[in-house]
């Protein structure tokens, strides 16, 4: 077919990640290979999230996609580091895998991050002070590698959150037992750490005065940490750590309110932030504003994240995703979890796009969900405990956190409170993966400024390049199963992840026979 699509504007094109984008028009490809190649220029003080170039169906789930992305799991907002995933998937369902448990005593995984071609987890606790505040590395199978305690305060037994920013993975120390820090029951404040490789950990500082430091977050060359304590705080150095904002007082007008920040991220370039009924954004050193007023029958959020270009909050205690509109209202997008006319005690804890679709976990059974449309959320796979009782919350489980990492989606469900446990058992604590379509993924980042992008489909294969360079590779594959046609335009910088923020150049599409390493390497035009 040689090249079927070339564009190129007089000079660069600067997407804002806001309402603008780049409309190829219809461009089929069935079941034939293709290469697409595209010039583009991240930002270095900013998180990239968004659609590079595709044109998925998420009704359908047929078509294909290119988009770069952060790990987000847990609480925790998008890393700046600018992972690069290509799919394909014409409404095929892979395989589970188990990849066992980072720690046998551990019943929850309370964050995972993709950063330098590694998964990265946090565990919530051990039998002894040393197995506790642990980060691990996942090293295929259902292997990994011990990557060392944070810190050595025994009163902190979980490695809460984990984020990269400006290209070091940090991680948070404090308690997952909300029971235990709401109690205050045998606790340290929280502190924040940045890993140096190995089993080392450096010491950022205690950030505010609360006992859990719920996320943390990258946002226009800033990194933030929301805390348990009505306080948002941003990194300045050392150990030094500047306050962004909070006091429940000052923001809320509703009695018994709390400014609690249990999830920041960053979305269109501004920094939102999940208090107890309501979502702010930052306005700056230590303002908030109000974006989402109290919602009825809400009583907490715990997820932000970005999906089709607009921001999914997930919540308690009916399970309900909210989807925030233009005009300032939010859509109720469906409830995930148990039946709520008698029991209210669905909680969202994580959500994730993987491969044209959003994922999310819920308590009180450890249900995996996948978005099929407004009113239609479709249960996965459940980890409910044998003696499960929705009047029990001792037998609760949940799916604390998710990432997109070598093409798959990871998980792990947990126990509720994340205690350890002489024998956790082969699903709590263990993390699990899922496969939709099939995806190439570079895990490792294609780093600032001017990238030239390229990815393939052929002889049943994805691949991924950055400057010339293979990055990352699919499984193989069948491509008589993957009919990839469908009624959505080509687009550059908008599809079903969101809209990006980056300097867009060339474009060239490619397909029949070619020769993909010698084309990443070329000038696109």
């Amino acid at each position: 077919m040689g090249v079927l699509y070339k564009w190129h504007n007089a000079g660069p094109v600067y997407l804002n990640g806001r309402d603008n984008s780049i409309s190829l028009g219809a461009l089929r490809f069935g079941r034939e290979d293709f290469f697409v190649g595209m010039k583009v220029k991240f930002s270095e003080n900013g998180v990239a999230c968004g659609d590079l170039i595709g044109n998925f169906d998420p009704v359908s789930g047929k078509g294909w996609g290119l988009t770069v992305n952060g790990s987000s799991g847990g609480y925790c907002g998008i890393s700046d580091q600018k992972n690069l995933y290509f799919g394909i998937d014409d409404g095929f369902q892979g395989a589970w895998g188990d990849c066992g448990a980072p720690c046998t005593h551990n019943t929850l995984v309370s964050s995972m991050c993709a950063y330098n071609d590694s998964l990265y987890v946090g565990i919530a606790d051990g039998l002894t002070d040393g197995e506790a505040c642990r980060v691990y590395k996942y090293d295929g199978g259902k292997r990994w590698v011990d990557c060392g305690r944070l810190g050595g305060d025994p009163k902190h037994r979980t490695a809460f959150a984990l984020t990269v920013h400006q290209g070091k993975l940090y991680a948070s120390a404090g308690v997952w037992d909300y029971e235990r820090a709401l109690g205050r029951t045998d606790v340290s404040p929280a502190r924040v750490f940045c890993y140096e490789g190995g089993t080392e950990w450096l010491d950022c500082g205690q950030a505010g005065t609360g006992f859990r430091i719920m996320s943390l977050a990258s946002n226009n060359g800033s990194l933030y940490a929301g805390t348990d304590c009505s306080e948002v705080y941003r990194y300045i150095g050392d150990t030094r750590w500047e306050f962004a904002g909070g006091t429940g007082q000052a923001l809320s007008d509703l009695p018994g309110d709390i400014f609690r920040m249990d999830a920041l991220t960053s979305f269109g370039g501004e920094l939102y932030g999940a208090g107890k009924y309501r979502v702010y954004k930052h306005g700056g050193v230590s303002d908030w504003e109000c974006v989402l007023p109290y919602h009825e029958g809400l009583t907490q959020i715990h997820k932000l994240q970005v999906y089709g270009g607009k921001l999914y909050a997930g919540t308690w205690p009916c399970g309900k995703v909210l989807r925030f509109e233009d005009d300032g209202s939010a859509t109720d997008t469906g409830e995930l979890g148990d039946e709520t006319r008698l029991h209210q005690a669905n909680e969202v804890n994580d959500m994730v796009h993987y491969n044209g679709k959003l994922y999310a976990g819920a308590i009180p059974k450890a249900e995996l969900y996948r978005y099929d449309g407004d009113g239609a959320w479709k249960m996965l796979r459940s980890h409910a405990a044998p003696d499960y009782s929705v009047t029990e919350h001792y037998s609760w489980r949940r799916i604390t956190s998710m990432a997109v990492f070598d093409g798959k989606l990871f998980f792990s469900p947990s126990t509720a409170l994340g205690r350890a446990a002489q024998t956790a058992g082969p699903e709590t604590g263990n993390v699990f993966t899922w496969e939709s379509g099939v995806m190439a993924s570079c895990d490792a980042g294609a780093g600032t400024g001017w990238r030239h992008i390229a990815a393939c489909k052929q002889g049943g294969r994805l691949s991924v390049y950055v400057d010339g360079e293979l990055k990352g590779a699919s499984r193989n594959f069948d491509p008589a199963m993957f009919d990839l046609d469908n009624d959505i335009p080509l687009q550059v910088g908008f599809g079903t992840l969101g809209r990006l923020r980056a300097e867009v150049g060339d474009v060239i599409i490619i397909g029949g026979e070619f020769d993909a390493d010698a084309l990443a390497k070329e000038p696109l035009l």
